[in-house]
């Protein structure tokens, strides 16, 4: 290990401690395995990690499989908490925070769709698929978090929703 690292379990810190990570310092895990395919009718769709940390999208052709287009990017909410009870804080302190989060979190998930469309002219995706932790998935949906900041730390609202593009045609989004 480099004398650059250190174990933060075994670390004492004695005084305050500011962490910064570039913007495109970190990893993401993601790779280009082919998925299984939906038969031959040539379609797309988006693949979204909603990560407290990143959010990682992948524009996949369904009809073979493949990883088009990968974008990853550190999560925005983060300047609002670089974790997940700091955020739940931030959003039940105000709705206006809270909204603040969501928008946040979808404008830097357009952003990564538009990236991957101009990198994939013409392969327009007919759905799009999000996943994340609890938190993250009320957070982009807009959905109050008070009842995961206190016992029993659940939510009514654990299961997957469709929600209809509300711009052109009948096609729905999934996210949960």
């Amino acid at each position: 290990m480099s004398s650059e690292w250190c174990l933060a379990c075994l670390t004492v810190l004695t005084e305050d401690l500011t962490i910064e990570i570039p913007e495109g310092a970190m990893d993401i895990q993601t790779d280009e395995s082919e998925i299984t395919g939906n038969g031959g009718k040539e379609e797309y769709a988006v693949a979204v990690d909603v990560g407290s940390t990143t959010v990682v999208s992948q524009l996949v052709a369904l009809h073979t499989g493949k990883v088009l287009a990968t974008c990853s990017g550190i999560n925005p909410q983060t300047t609002y908490g670089a974790d997940i009870i700091s955020r739940i804080a931030f959003a039940v302190s105000d709705k206006h925070q809270a909204a603040l989060l969501r928008d946040l979190l979808r404008e830097e998930i357009g952003k990564q769709i538009a990236q991957m469309l101009r990198e994939c002219p013409g392969c327009i995706p007919s759905r799009i698929r999000l996943v994340g932790n609890t938190v993250m998935h009320h957070l982009f949906a807009g959905y109050d978090v008070r009842p995961l900041s206190a016992a029993p730390f659940q939510s009514p609202l654990n299961d997957g929703y469709y929600r209809k593009r509300y711009s052109g045609g009948n096609q729905s989004l999934r996210y949960g």
